[in-house]
């Protein structure tokens, strides 16, 4: 078991390391290359490519957790509420069944996103490509995004059901070389003199090798699950097991991950294209961090939910102390390195875009610190396939709306930080926490003694001096 755990983790972690070569050998040649105009507009594609999983709604994680049942031998009538286990052996009709529904909803939900994203998406980007000194080269860098990001989205189901699978040490290692390619491609795309148009062409032709490579590896992997015109339809039993947490999973989504992004938005829409430029640098860099330091924890989920299934609670606990704590740890030391070397490396590449300053970065921090303990411990709940994530989102985000929409006439951009850091304290982190617990029969101090309190101390001592 042990061993299983090192592999799935550490091939997410290199799944991780060789996307965050994009920080080390992409990102500085951007930075010193393009000018802040097209800086701006890169780092906005980002942004807006990311709020996929908005439209998302909630479907992948829950569909990782029904998988990871199915895989446990639970048949699909109790997929919402795992009773029965066959002995750990997959029950392929339950999952024939789920992966033919997860095909056809994902589906749907790419060609919405494509027309949210063609229409929507084009207002958002409309200011900033008007900026550039050739608009022309923006908008058809734009409609590649466009083009692609549908077909993307479709691909989710096969990456969902390698992870439901326990499939993740494959998976990341396959993600790891497929990343490798990528930053390679756009590392000769620069240094060739390729601008904006050239670079969103040789990340984005990657993207359609990485939805064909997983759909190979789910075809090699699970012959059992070579569907049928028949099997391709929504299964009413499936469907019914996963719409209600997938509701309450992608609300929660979009009032934390989804309003994080929406502050870059807004921000450049009203911004200089400088200002813009050094806030969504920023927050490039913490969302990166941030998830970078999933990799210890979320891993580990298929197989958290497998042992809740088997009642087996004192391997839940054990296992998601141990992913936590790690992850904590490679959410803080990152984020330190920048903290106090980042301004010394864009001086040495001569980025025509600055570090954000203290103020901004260690607030950014903190508040996803704050998200980070309260999001692991949602996680822990959800396994229960109880979501409260709708909840928990819901009103630590109008807070920080509330804040925002109050403050930032006065706080300018810090305002952003400072009112997720106020939703996450006020009720987010408390509410997610109280219910883990209560899931784990435990207590805050017993379980974070040496798991959470460790690494507050070290970011908050970091901090003062």
């Amino acid at each position: 078991m042990k061993k299983v755990y090192n592999s799935d983790t550490l091939m997410t972690w290199l799944s991780f390391a060789t996307r965050s070569l994009n920080l080390i050998i992409v990102i500085p040649l951007v930075l010193k290359m393009f000018d802040v105009n097209e800086i701006a507009l890169w780092l906005l594609f980002s942004v807006i490519i990311g709020l996929q999983s908005l439209l998302d709604l909630g479907f992948t994680p829950t569909f990782i957790r029904v998988i990871a049942y199915a895989f446990g031998g639970t048949n699909e009538r109790e997929l919402s509420n795992p009773k029965t286990v066959f002995n750990g052996r997959p029950n392929w009709d339950s999952l024939i069944k789920i992966y033919g529904t997860m095909r056809v909803i994902y589906f749907r939900i790419s060609v919405l996103w494509f027309g949210l994203i063609a229409l929507l998406g084009s207002v958002v980007v409309f200011r900033p490509i008007n900026l550039l000194k050739e608009p022309v080269i923006g908008w058809e860098s734009w409609i590649i995004i466009v083009i692609i990001s549908g077909v993307n989205f479709f691909g989710f189901s096969f990456s969902s059901l390698l992870q439901g699978a326990n499939k993740i040490a494959l998976l990341r290692r396959w993600e790891s070389v497929f990343n490798l390619g990528s930053i390679f491609t756009s590392f000769i795309v620069l240094l060739s003199g390729g601008g904006i148009l050239e670079l969103v062409l040789a990340n984005q032709i990657w993207i359609i090798f990485n939805v064909l490579r997983n759909y190979y590896l789910v075809r090699k992997t699970f012959p059992n699950l070579l569907l049928t015109k028949e099997d391709k339809i929504i299964s009413n039993t499936v469907f019914n097991a996963v719409k209600s947490s997938s509701w309450k999973s992608g609300i929660g989504v979009f009032m934390s991950y989804g309003l994080t992004q929406f502050t870059g938005i807004i921000f450049a829409q009203i911004g200089s294209s400088e200002n813009v430029a050094i806030y969504l640098f920023a927050l490039r860099i913490i969302v990166f961090i941030n998830q970078f330091s999933q990799a210890p924890f979320y891993s580990k989920i298929p197989k958290l939910s497998k042992f809740y299934a088997e009642k087996r609670l004192e391997e839940i606990i054990n296992t998601s102390k141990r992913g936590m704590r790690y992850a904590y740890i490679s959410y803080t030391l990152p984020f330190l390195v920048f903290a106090f070397g980042g301004e010394r490396i864009l001086g040495l590449i001569n980025s025509r875009v600055p570090f954000p300053d203290k103020n901004l970065w260690f607030l950014l921090g903190f508040a996803f610190l704050l998200e980070r303990y309260g999001a692991m411990h949602i996680q822990m709940f959800s396994l229960s396939n109880n979501i409260i994530w709708h909840i928990a989102n819901g009103v630590s985000g109008c807070i920080n709306i509330l804040f925002v929409l109050s403050t930032y006439k006065f706080l300018g951009v810090l305002a952003f930080p400072i009112g997720m850091a106020a939703g996450y304290l006020l009720f987010y982190c408390w509410y997610s926490a109280k219910k883990s617990y209560g899931l784990m029969k435990t207590n805050f101090f017993a379980f974070e003694k040496t798991v959470f309190i460790p690494n507050l101390l070290i970011f908050l001592l970091a901090v003062c001096f």
